[in-house]
């Protein structure tokens, strides 16, 4: 009778351990019980099975805490000539929030504009300029974040039809 004992105290045992790690296994590492995704994000599985966060624009992070459009957000100042026809001389601008978290604003866009013009966040790294007019034309392009610079990749059409490709790099 005690070797029965033993057997089922085993089993009971090893049971126990198997259903605990079974049960933590299911309920945290393998649905989004335990995932909180911020700023209306969407836990939900990759392709892999791994437990993600599906951020709406303008957030990432692995739990949609990040403001993407952060990153660009400040003063920035000129610091190589900028490649189009006629030269301009160098110029700062300053980009800025607005009311919707994938967008920003450009400011201060000397020469072409006094406007500010709206550019949306794609990622951590590229902001889009949809084509808006501007003085005398349009523009469109992408700047790009860099480390410490952005670099800007656009294109301004005049009144006359005419496209000018611009480049340009701010710190």
């Amino acid at each position: 009778m005690k070797p029965l004992k033993k057997i089922s105290f085993t089993a009971l045992f090893v049971l126990g351990i198997f259903s605990t790690l079974f049960f933590i296994g299911c309920t945290s590492r393998h649905n989004c019980q335990d995932v909180v995704c911020g700023n209306g994000g969407v836990c939900g599985k990759d392709a892999s099975g791994s437990i993600i966060c599906t951020c709406p624009s303008g957030y990432g992070g692995d739990q949609c805490q990040t403001a993407l459009r952060n990153e660009f957000l400040g003063n920035w100042s000129q610091k190589e000539d900028i490649t189009v026809t006629p030269h301009i001389p160098n110029f700062a601008i300053s980009i800025v929030t607005t009311a919707d978290v994938a967008d920003v604003l450009i400011k201060r866009y000397y020469y072409y504009t006094d406007v500010p013009f709206k550019a949306h966040v794609v990622d951590g790294v590229t902001l889009y300029i949809p084509p808006q007019p501007i003085v005398e034309g349009t523009i469109e392009g992408n700047l790009y974040r860099d480390g410490h610079r952005i670099k800007a990749e656009y294109n301004i059409t005049d009144s006359t039809g005419y496209r000018h490709s611009v480049s340009a790099i701010w710190e």
